[in-house]
């Protein structure tokens, strides 16, 4: 794990431990979002991959529901892999964004940063899924989620 990820991990972590606590203080929570914000605005440069796997016309796709500053939401189909933590051989959600988001989309190919997805869902399954498409909406997105402002349903039919 690269270094600014495992810097934002941990502060994540703090963020957490400290929002189960219920403390009435919330200076420490404000310098650490303080700092995420800082952290997130910062030049974040990677390089993208050469290889593109061409996705097959006749196979369901996923679909981009909603982008906004930062980030997107995506709706996966089954049969698709979110790929944050390497790659099974199977159709990837990171190529399908990679060829249907803008060119400032430097998170896709962010490994450090599980490649801007915010969680997962397991390859059978289908469901929506908060990906980061900058380092500002990344962080963004990974301190509502470890303050508890994101709440996760799942739905089993």
């Amino acid at each position: 794990m690269g270094g600014m990820r495992l810097f934002l991990v941990n502060v994540c972590a703090l963020a957490w431990s400290y929002t189960l606590m219920q403390q009435s203080d919330r200076t420490l929570l404000k310098v650490a979002e303080q700092v995420l914000r800082n952290l997130g605005s910062s030049k974040y440069v990677v390089v993208p991959r050469q290889e593109l796997r061409p996705i097959p016309i006749s196979e369901v796709q996923p679909r981009l529901v909603s982008l906004m500053k930062g980030m997107c939401l995506v709706l996966k189909p089954a049969g698709w892999e979110v790929d944050s933590e390497g790659h099974s051989g199977l159709r990837r959600l990171s190529d399908f964004l990679r060829n249907h988001l803008p060119s400032d989309r430097t998170m896709i190919d962010a490994v450090d940063f599980g490649r801007g997805f915010i969680h997962r869902l397991d390859t059978p399954s289908s469901g929506l899924i908060l990906a980061a498409t900058s380092l500002q909406g990344y962080c963004s997105l990974e301190w509502q989620m470890y303050t508890y402002q994101i709440v996760r349903d799942y739905v089993v039919l």
